[in-house]
């Protein structure tokens, strides 16, 4: 795999540029993942359906295309791409919603 090189002027004005936009979405941000957290995903039983919804709600009123893949019914995943203005590398997220209940909790 060919590996991009970045210039240290290119990646400074890159994370201005993803710095002012965290700025200017900080209240989105902070609302969305407010709320995400407070969805029930505990492993066990494995449902992260409501984190699920919400992530598909954040994704409609953006505009985002994204595709829901239900392998299993209670722990479906979500694909979303955009285009980008060019070529190169770009930033991708995986993760997983289902947590480790705190404390004595089930």
């Amino acid at each position: 795999m060919k590996k991009t090189k970045f210039n240290n002027k290119e990646l400074e004005m890159t994370m201005k540029k993803i710095n002012y936009q965290v700025e200017q979405d900080r209240e989105k941000i902070i609302d969305f993942f407010s709320k995400l957290t407070q969805c029930e995903t505990p492993s066990i039983p494995e449902d992260t359906r409501s984190a699920i919804n919400l992530i598909k709600d954040f994704l409609d009123k953006e505009g985002l295309c994204y595709q829901e893949i239900k392998a299993n019914k209670i722990m479906p995943n979500i694909i979303s791409t955009i285009d980008m203005d060019k070529p190169g590398r770009h930033f991708m997220f995986i993760g997983h919603l289902d947590v480790t209940p705190v404390g004595n909790e089930p």
